[in-house]
């Protein structure tokens, strides 16, 4: 975001963005030193949030789940995305193709969370936080290879770097650790 800004001073209002100070307050883009971040973006203070709207790259609904990366699963106003055979144009989060259909799922109340229902509340443009009622476990599982139906290996390019580990630990020597199982009792005649 930092080259942008400082490439463009408008690209903040043009893109309905704000900046905020650690206790949520906005600051005004202009009283900044975007420059002085450029060595250090890591030492930014501020958040930058962009209001609701078409443009706003997550969609009308994200899903938040606790994890230590901030990763999220979110909608998208470029549906056409999802027709590409790569996929990975998002900074790490996931976007859903079909947020509506996991939103009524996940908060499993058909009649306070309708399809209608969630369509009238996105369509207000407010902000609203949504908890779920029961706790969801969340697994993001990330392969490099697949195999398809018909028996073919597919590779995929290895995004993350993760390849690299799984094959030097695959190509190390098998180490045997025995465990000791306790003695084994025989059942009761």
């Amino acid at each position: 975001m930092l080259p942008k800004v400082i490439a463009d001073p408008a690209y903040l209002e043009r893109h309905h963005m704000r900046v905020l100070d650690a206790a949520g307050r906005r600051i005004d883009p202009a009283a900044i030193d975007w420059a002085s971040y450029r060595a250090n973006p890591r030492a930014f203070p501020y958040q930058i949030v962009q209001a609701p709207g078409g443009d706003n790259p997550l969609g009308a609904i994200k899903f938040m789940f606790p994890n230590e990366h901030s990763v999220y699963l979110h909608d998208t106003p470029t549906r056409a995305l999802f027709e590409r055979t790569a996929r990975a144009f998002s900074s790490g989060c996931i976007r859903v193709e079909r947020p509506l259909d996991l939103a009524r799922l996940l908060l499993d109340d058909p009649a306070r969370w309708s399809e209608d229902r969630l369509r009238e509340a996105i369509a207000t443009g407010r902000t609203q936080t949504v908890p779920v009622r029961h706790t969801v476990p969340v697994l993001l599982l990330y392969f490099t290879a697949q195999v398809a139906a018909d028996g073919t290996l597919h590779f995929r390019p290895d995004l993350y770097g993760r390849d690299k580990a799984i094959v030097a630990a695959l190509a190390a020597p098998f180490r045997f650790a025995p465990v000791d199982v306790g003695r084994r009792s025989r059942p009761a005649d």
